[in-house]
C-alpha cells in the first residue's frame, strides 16, 4: 500500500469514528473600528503596511468556540480545557490578540505560520507562535510530515507535529506533489513584486530627475580634440564639483553645454503623485485591501463605508475563516 493509500486510510478511518464532541472555532462579529506609504520609504516598509492593514483588524475578530450537540452547536463551556486556554493568555509574554497579529503576519511574509500549543497531561494550556523564517518542517515516511524542527544557537528543537498547528498560503506546485501540502508560498509578496516591478525603474528615473532639477543629461564640447586620460579627468572633476549633473560624454569642437535632445524639460510634464498611487494600487490589490486604506482618500462617508464592509467581507472574514478551520483541525486531533 503506498504512502498516499496509508493517509487517506487513516484519516477516513479517523473520520468515521464516532466522535461525542465536536470542537470548532467560529467567529464572534463584533462592530469594527474606524495608513500613508509613501515608495521612497522602500518597498519592504510598503509590505509591512499592507500586511498590517490586514493584520490588525483580523486580530481583533473575536472566536467563539462551539461543540455539537446532536444535530446543533453550542457554546463550549467555561472549565473545558480549550475555552480556558483561549481565555486566558495563551503565554505568559503575548494575549491573544498579539498572538494572532504575529501569526497574520508570519503567515503574509512567509506563507506559513506555526503556532505551538505543548501538551501539559491530557490538553495543551499553552500556545506560542514560531518564528517562521527559523521552523523546518522534516517530512515523513508514513504521512507527510513528521515533526517541525528549529536550530539555534547550535541547538536542535524538535516539536510534534500534534503539538504545532501549521498555517499555510497554499499554491499548487509542478515541481512535488508533497510541495501541495507540506508548504505554504509566499504568495502575497511574490505578487507585490511583481506588482511594483515595473514602476521601479521610472521611479528611479523620477528621483535622479529631481536630483538635477529636471536638467537633462548633458555632453561637453571642446574645441580641440581630447585624448581619453583628459576626457576622464574632466569628467571626474565636474562630477566631484556637480554630483548629480555629471555629464555623459565629451566630444571635440567648441567648449559648451550641450543638453540631449527629446526630453521634456518641465517637471510638470509628469505626475508624480499619480506615479505613486498606480504603485499603491497594484500594492493595495495584490493584497486584497482598498487603496484607500493606504492614502486615507475616501470620497465620502458613504464611499468609506461601503469600503470598510467589503475590505471585512472579502477578505478579513476569509482570513478568519481559514484561521478557525486551521484550529478547529488541530485541536481536534
Amino acid at each position: 500500500m503506498g504512502l498516499m493509500e496509508l493517509i487517506f486510510e487513516k484519516y477516513i478511518k479517523k473520520a468515521i469514528k464516532e466522535e461525542n464532541e465536536k470542537i470548532a472555532f467560529g467567529m464572534k462579529r463584533k462592530p469594527f473600528v474606524s495608513n500613508k506609504v509613501d515608495f521612497n520609504s522602500a518597498f519592504s516598509n510598503m509590505c509591512f503596511a499592507c500586511i498590517s492593514v490586514r493584520a490588525n483588524p483580523f486580530s481583533k475578530i473575536v472566536n467563539n468556540i462551539v461543540k455539537k450537540q446532536g444535530d446543533v452547536f453550542i457554546d463550549l463551556e467555561d472549565n473545558h480545557w480549550l475555552a480556558e486556554l483561549y481565555r486566558n493568555r495563551p503565554n505568559r509574554y503575548l494575549n491573544w490578540m498579539q498572538t494572532k497579529l504575529m501569526i497574520s503576519m508570519w503567515l503574509d511574509y512567509y506563507g506559513n505560520a506555526y503556532l505551538y500549543t505543548p501538551v501539559n497531561g491530557r490538553y495543551p494550556d499553552q500556545a506560542w507562535v514560531l518564528p517562521s523564517s527559523m521552523v523546518n518542517v522534516i517530512p515523513g515516511t508514513e504521512d507527510l510530515i513528521s515533526h517541525y524542527e528549529i536550530r539555534a544557537g547550535g541547538s536542535l528543537i524538535r516539536y510534534e507535529k500534534n503539538e504545532v498547528c501549521h498555517f499555510k498560503t497554499m499554491a499548487p506546485s509542478t515541481n512535488s506533489w508533497e510541495n501541495n501540502f507540506i508548504l505554504g508560498q509566499p504568495l502575497l509578496l511574490n505578487a507585490a513584486a511583481l506588482a511594483v516591478g515595473a514602476d521601479k525603474e521610472l521611479m528611479e528615473f523620477v528621483k535622479s530627475s529631481f536630483a538635477r532639477d529636471m536638467i537633462p543629461p548633458y555632453i561637453l564640447k571642446s574645441p580641440e580634440k581630447m585624448n581619453q586620460e583628459k576626457s576622464n579627468k574632466l569628467k571626474a572633476e565636474l562630477k566631484e564639483a556637480l554630483e548629480d549633473y555629471a555629464p555623459v560624454a565629451t566630444l571635440g569642437g567648441n567648449l559648451d553645454i550641450v543638453q540631449l535632445g527629446g526630453i521634456n524639460t518641465s517637471a510638470s510634464g509628469i505626475n508624480y503623485a499619480q506615479i505613486d498611487d498606480v504603485i499603491l494600487l497594484r500594492m493595495a490589490r495584490a493584497f486584497g485591501i482598498p487603496f484607500t486604506k493606504l492614502t486615507s482618500k475616501y470620497q465620502n462617508k458613504d464611499t468609506a463605508g461601503i469600503t470598510e464592509n467589503d475590505f471585512r467581507t472579502d477578505t478579513i472574514d476569509t482570513m478568519v475563516l481559514s484561521y478557525e478551520e486551521y484550529l478547529t483541525d488541530h485541536f481536534r486531533q
